[in-house]
């Protein structure tokens, strides 16, 4: 949950409320980078949430004097495709990220805040270029 400061600057630099009640989203920082931290090199769910969606568009295709399919034609050649694949995406990886396992996600958050909670930053002044501190192992 944000704190009141943090929500009173959300609000000053976008101009609108925030949601007290809303879950703040977040991820295990640190796996992002990692090829076998618990995102994987690949986000799997999201291309085939991709793939299902592109499939979607198919018959709604619309390339200029080039191909129209059945679909496209029976609305006049409007196109629409991506808004069917948008939608169909959407929905698709909502349903596959449903089988998620949370709990491991957690753990794998936890941890990546305290390793990089244990990092300090380093003010750089303007105009010069200081190394940063080398991580601890």
């Amino acid at each position: 949950m944000l704190g009141q400061h943090q929500s009173a600057l959300l609000y000053q630099r976008y101009g609108y409320p925030i949601n007290q009640d809303a879950p703040a989203w977040r991820y295990a920082i640190t796996h992002l980078f990692t090829p076998n931290g618990i995102y994987g090199a690949w986000g799997r769910l999201g291309l085939i949430g991709y793939t299902i969606g592109f499939v979607a568009t198919i018959p709604f295709f619309v390339l200029a004097e080039v191909y129209i399919d059945l679909i496209a034609k029976l609305i006049g050649g409007v196109d629409i495709g991506w808004l069917v694949g948008l939608l169909v995406s959407g929905i698709s990886y909502y349903a596959l990220s449903r089988s998620l396992d949370v709990a491991s996600e957690e753990t794998a958050i936890q941890s990546s805040e305290w390793a990089l909670g244990s990092l300090t930053a380093v003010p750089l002044s303007h105009g010069e270029d200081k190394p940063l501190p080398a991580v601890p192992a």
